[in-house]
């Protein structure tokens, strides 16, 4: 099927060597050329690409005869600044619109010969050097590369060139961006082209593309690390598989995962082969593992604040002191279930002080809950106060020192709390009373406490005490009371 498209014309003029640039309708100025003795025609095919942005255009320059009576001319490249150069005749717009580009692609040159890319077995291979068996997507390989610094465009000797031929084509070879692919060991759904799971799994991965420079065809991607300041992941480049609540862990060079990479950054592997216009292993692959949860390395107490999640996962590296900072709300009034993890020894956490006000939350503490999810090892929280200033009006509330509650299947490994409950002026009334809420020195769930955690030096005091009395019993229970009327 016959090609329909516009056509660009860089019109050279050998007397003074301008260049000029016009748009026609094919052949609407042939015979004006061919009038003028401008006859030799060479066509730049776009080959997939566009030139100006613009679809279905093609850029052709038109020569006259006697511009070859020295042997020979130089061509002019698509997109040379030559050909806006209005001393020579040219023009911005000329200029522009002999621009080639192709979304996706880089340009690697203008090639005399074009060929249909096939493997050694004879299969189609597309521009990534994939097999494939859809005839659109086959790539070219090409030869002749044009160098319009030193080869001359020379004519047959005894042919004779009319303007509705074309003398010489040159073909644009495109080479895709290069691709970095990561694998990672999550599996998630596959889904069909209207995206409706069917019923099987692969592993997720992610891409991310680049478009090298052709003079080093070589690209360097920093691995992802965690800030030193701010003490949370950084990924820049690196692309996050579309898995929810995951951090990246480790990369490898294989499958297996048995060859770490332990260096800060990957080299892609990718090169040109510009003799023949294509790109050799433009796709470096790479194998990634990942943990669950948003992980942090923290240092100092800043760190803390900054990055507080119910769904944090937060290494400890260092003791923090909380004495001149507050404690993230996130933790004293969400459902935690995220991770507090000492790093070689235990780490202390001091200082925090948390005022619960709120007379609509039920669960109160330095965490008002702590999941089944949670896990906490290695850490200290000492000199902490949590002060009950008003209590919820709901019944079954629950509050303590570390949390109102702890879910029985939550993880705790030598945790160490000690500090202070202040009780404030809670609301209490008939329909209220004080036997309503849960009170404990750790945590408000009565007889909840788990193993992993000891206290010791945990005191309740009464804020007012001649409206309630708070004791503690022996189990570290907290008993809230009204106290008792002199008799008359």
């Amino acid at each position: 099927m016959k090609r329909r498209f516009k056509i660009i014309i860089g019109l050279l003029v050998v007397c003074g060597a301008c260049l000029v640039g016009a748009a026609c309708a094919p052949g609407s100025y042939y015979d004006g050329f061919t009038e003028k003795g401008q006859t030799i025609k060479v066509c730049y095919d776009r080959n997939g690409g566009v030139f100006a942005s613009v679809a279905n255009i093609d850029l052709v320059d038109v020569y006259p005869g006697s511009a070859f009576e020295n042997g020979g001319i130089k061509l002019i490249a698509p997109g040379d600044p030559v050909r806006g150069d209005e001393s020579k005749g040219g023009s911005a717009n000329a200029l522009s619109l002999s621009i080639a580009s192709r979304s996706g692609y880089l340009l690697a040159g203008w090639y005399r010969e074009r060929a249909p890319r096939v493997d050694d077995k004879g299969n189609m291979v597309d521009d990534y050097g994939n097999v494939t068996t859809d005839p659109e997507k086959q790539g070219c390989v090409y030869s002749g590369k044009w160098d319009f610094e030193n080869d001359i465009f020379s004519l047959e000797e005894g042919k004779d060139y009319t303007a509705n031929e074309t003398a010489l084509t040159l073909y644009a070879a495109w080479i895709p961006e290069f691709k970095y692919t990561f694998v990672s060991d999550r599996l998630v759904d596959v889904t069909d082209d209207k995206g409706k799971p069917t019923g099987e799994k692969k592993y997720a991965t992610a891409e991310y593309l680049f478009n090298p420079e052709l003079q080093s065809g070589d690209f360097e991607m920093t691995l992802p690390y965690y800030s030193p300041a701010g003490g949370a992941m950084l990924y820049g480049n690196f692309p996050k598989i579309s898995v929810d609540n995951v951090t990246f862990d480790k990369i490898y060079t294989d499958s297996e995962h048995t060859d770490e990479i332990t260096v800060g950054k990957i080299q892609h592997s990718g090169t040109f082969d510009l003799e023949h216009g294509i790109a050799v292993n433009p796709v470096s692959t790479f194998y990634t593992s990942w943990k669950d949860g948003e992980w942090f390395k923290i240092k100092n107490a800043s760190q803390l604040s900054s990055n507080a999640r119910i769904n944090g996962c937060y290494e400890i590296y260092d003791d923090l002191d909380f004495s001149e900072l507050s404690w993230p709300a996130a933790f004293s009034s969400g459902n935690f279930r995220g991770k507090f993890l000492g790093i070689d020894g235990v780490k202390k956490i001091s200082g925090v002080k948390v005022f619960q006000s709120d007379i609509s939350q039920t669960y109160g503490g330095l965490f008002s809950r702590i999941s089944a999810d949670a896990e906490f090892s290695n850490i200290n929280f000492e000199n902490a106060t949590y002060s009950l200033e008003k209590g919820s009006r709901i019944q079954g509330s629950s509050f303590g020192l570390l949390a109102g509650n702890i879910d029985g299947n939550a993880k705790l490994e030598n945790i160490s709390v000690s500090g202070k409950i202040i009780i404030g002026n809670i609301y209490v009334d008939s329909s209220h009373p004080l036997e309503s809420y849960n009170m404990g020195l750790v945590n408000g769930n009565i007889g909840n406490v788990d193993t992993g955690i000891s206290f010791e030096n945990i005191v309740c005091e009464s804020d007012v005490p001649e409206k309630i009395f708070c004791t503690v019993e022996a189990n570290g229970n907290v008993v809230l009371s009204r106290p008792v009327k002199p008799e008359e």
